[in-house]
This record gives C-alpha cells, sequence and structure tokens, in this order.
C-alpha cells in the first residue's frame, strides 16, 4: 500500500538538526507524501513514503520542483549562520529504557480503513475549514481512554499536582526560551485589532467595502501577537514556576488543547489543527526524572495492553523544546524523546499517540527553578494525544462495539 524511495539532497544542500523540521514540514506541505524522513546524520539522504497508488513520476516531480524552491534558500551564509545558532548542549549518556521489550502484542479485528465509517454513520461531521464536530460516540471514547490513563498511570505516579491553564501563550514567554528559532513551522499567532480609534475605523470602512470580508491585508490594523496559541499545555508548568525554589521532587497532572500549524496535511482524528492532550510533568533530580520516564513508559504499554491497543516504544528525533540561539550551556540526555507508537492497519504502519520527553536542566536554567537544596534540577513531560488513541483503536477495531476487546465497559460501548 505505501512505496518509500531514496534519495540524495541536491549540492550545497546539507540539512543540520536544526533545519530538518523546519525541512520536513515543507515537504509534506508540498508533496503528496506521507511521510518523510532526513538522516540525521549526514543530513544529506531523504526518504520519501507514499501511497503505491500514486505514480511514481508524479511524486518525483513534486519533490524536485519543492527542491528547486528550498535549494536558494541555504546558501553558505545561510548554512554557517544555522551553525553558529545551534545551542551549546552538554549531551549526558543515561541508561535506555528497553525499547524490544516495550510493545503491546494485541491482535486488531479491522484491516480496512474505517475513515467513511466514521463521516456516514455520523460519529464525526466535516466542518469548513478543516473543522470537525465529535459526535456522542467519539466524545465518549475520548473520556474513557482520558480517564483510564489517569487512573492507570497516574495512580502509580503517586501524588500529582492538578492544574489547569488557558490555551495562550504569553509571547515573551516563547521568546525566553527562543521558540519563534526553534519550531516556527508550528506557529498559530494570537493578536487583536488596534486600540487606536482611527485604526478601528479604517478597519470597519475597509470591511465594508470588502462586502463584510476581512480585508486581504490585516497587518496594518493589528498588533503584533501578545500571544501565541500553545502548541504543548506543559509549558505553562514552567512558566509557573518560575523563578520558585520547591522542596523535593514534584509531578504534575493537567489537560489542555494544543495547536499546530499543520496546513494540508490536517486529516481527520488523525492529524489536527488543534487536539486534546493529557500530560504529565516532573521536576527534580535527574535520577527521578529519568526514572519516571522509564517506568511511564513501562506503564503505558501495560495500559495499551489492557485495553488492546497494538504499538510499540521508539525512538524520536523531533525534540519540541531545543532551541536555537542560546547562550548557556544546557544538560540535556543524548536521547531526549521517546515515543509510544499505535499500529494503524490498513495501512501497515504506525503513528505517535505519546511522546516521552526528558529536558535536561534546559527550562530549569531558562525560567530559573530549583530544588531548595541547589541539586541539579531536571524536567521532563509525557504527552498522551487523546484523539489519536481513539483514532488508533477504532483503526484497529471499527465502530461495531461487539468487536471491541472485552475491557472496553458497556457503558463505553
Amino acid at each position: 500500500m505505501f512505496t518509500t524511495y531514496r534519495l540524495e539532497l541536491p549540492e550545497p544542500v546539507t540539512l543540520n538538526k536544526l533545519q530538518i523540521p523546519v525541512f520536513t514540514h515543507m515537504f509534506l506541505q508540498n508533496v503528496s507524501a506521507h511521510k518523510v524522513q532526513v538522516d540525521p546524520i549526514q543530513g544529506k539522504r531523504i526518504s520519501v513514503t507514499y501511497l503505491s497508488s500514486y505514480p511514481r513520476e508524479q511524486i518525483e516531480r513534486e519533490v524536485a520542483i519543492f527542491l528547486e524552491r528550498f535549494t536558494p534558500e541555504h546558501d553558505e551564509a545561510s548554512a554557517s549562520s544555522a551553525e553558529i545558532l545551534e545551542p551549546e548542549l552538554n549531551m549526558v549518556e543515561l541508561d535506555e529504557p528497553p525499547l524490544e521489550k516495550l510493545c503491546s502484542c494485541c491482535t486488531p479485528g479491522n484491516q480496512r480503513n474505517i475513515s467513511d465509517d466514521l463521516l456516514e454513520q455520523r460519529w464525526l461531521t466535516l466542518l469548513k475549514n478543516q473543522e470537525l464536530a465529535y459526535h456522542r460516540p467519539i466524545i465518549t471514547l475520548l473520556e474513557y481512554f482520558d480517564q483510564s490513563y489517569v487512573d492507570y498511570v497516574g495512580r502509580r505516579i503517586g501524588d500529582c499536582q492538578q492544574r489547569q491553564y488557558s490555551v495562550l501563550l504569553p509571547a515573551s514567554f516563547a521568546e525566553k526560551m527562543n521558540y519563534f528559532h526553534s519550531a516556527p513551522m508550528h506557529l498559530l499567532l494570537a493578536t487583536h485589532l488596534s486600540h487606536d480609534h482611527e485604526t478601528m475605523k479604517s478597519f470597519a470602512a475597509d470591511v465594508s467595502a470588502n462586502n463584510g470580508k476581512l480585508p486581504q491585508d490585516c497587518g496594518p490594523y493589528l498588533e503584533t501577537p501578545p500571544y501565541i496559541l500553545q502548541s504543548a499545555p506543559c509549558y505553562k508548568v514552567y512558566m509557573e514556576m518560575e523563578d520558585q525554589v520547591f522542596e523535593d521532587n514534584t509531578a504534575f497532572v493537567l489537560k489542555g488543547q494544543s495547536f499546530r500549524n499543520e496546513g494540508k496535511r490536517v486529516y481527520l482524528l488523525e492529524r489536527l489543527l488543534n487536539f486534546t492532550m493529557r500530560e504529565f510533568v516532573f521536576l527534580g533530580t535527574p535520577e527521578y526524572v529519568t526514572r519516571m520516564r522509564d517506568l511511564t513508559l513501562g506503564w503505558t504499554i501495560e495500559w495499551m495492553e489492557a485495553a488492546g491497543l497494538k504499538g510499540e516504544c521508539a525512538l524520536a528525533n523531533d525534540p519540541f523544546f531545543l532551541p536555537g540561539k542560546v547562550k548557556q550551556n544546557f544538560k540535556v540526555p543524548k536521547h531526549v524523546k521517546y515515543e509510544v507508537r499505535a499500529d494503524i492497519p490498513y495501512k501497515n504502519d504506525t503513528i505517535s499517540i505519546a511522546s516521552y520527553d526528558t529536558h535536561g536542566d534546559f527550562f530549569a536554567k531558562t525560567f530559573n527553578f530549583r530544588l531548595r537544596d541547589n541539586a541539579e534540577t531536571w524536567s521532563g513531560c509525557i504527552g498522551l494525544g487523546l484523539e489519536r488513541v481513539v483514532w488508533s483503536f477504532l483503526q484497529q477495531y471499527g465502530l461495531q462495539s461487539e468487536h471491541w476487546p472485552a475491557a472496553i465497559p458497556e457503558s463505553v460501548k
């Protein structure tokens, strides 16, 4: 069903680790591919995965057109500039989790794509501008998997401080961690009209002349965005902890909306502009944060097995927090991020449903929070994407609840 082909990037293009996420995001916006991977060592070789039914010649043509447009933006000056902007990182070798053992070996009963079923049976309604309406069956599953995860994993973590925040992240906070340089492809900005009376009058007149539609160029009427829409709820924990001293290892639990500019890649519950995340955040000693990463990875796989959800743990290479322009020397693990990936049987592929990031001392140093005894302070987080959990579950078992695993309560069916 899927075909992969590999090619070398044309000279003089070589991607460093800061450019790879931007390249892959732009690539998937312009090429009809399912996935693209860049060799992180050499930064020259890419693998393109696409639907086998799509003509190979068309894919190659789209790739060639994209690379022609992309190449001029990466001359020697910009490449050397990007190299200068890379963070100074002190990589720490840690004992790594046993990935080969972290798998949920269930047996899904469905092999066909249930996308049309979701719409035809009105579990979802497609709205304009890539928006969705969730109907009761989807809402019930979202609530069930969220609560069951909190019950299973949260109970084993122990005492957690509960939090709820808004979706607005102050731009000044994002600037402090160089977010605009490290993750511009995800940005969704939140701004408002200028409070100047004449500007408002001019805007209203422009809208009236445009038959009630927004002007094509709204820039002159808007303030510089004071907020961005958060790409992960956990950021607010570090914002709250800024300049704080705390007594002991601490865990937080929260749920919130995440926003990512996915452009043309948006597809039902698999990839959304905004989605719901259940998160746990850990602050404390390196030993505590690393231990919680390893334990929660194992507990998540156990939770998946109990629910009948097939998947595995894998190393990931797209940490969400490492910035570009920094002056401090941060200590971070060699392997920052792991993912739990669930099977999508009809694709013979997997999707990430949860991520496990170990930040080292990046957030602690950036926002000046620490343990009272001045011990080295690290942070880490878990993010479970609830829509993707529901999506992968339904792709594995279909919409007929009599075919679902016995562990799913009757009240959910």
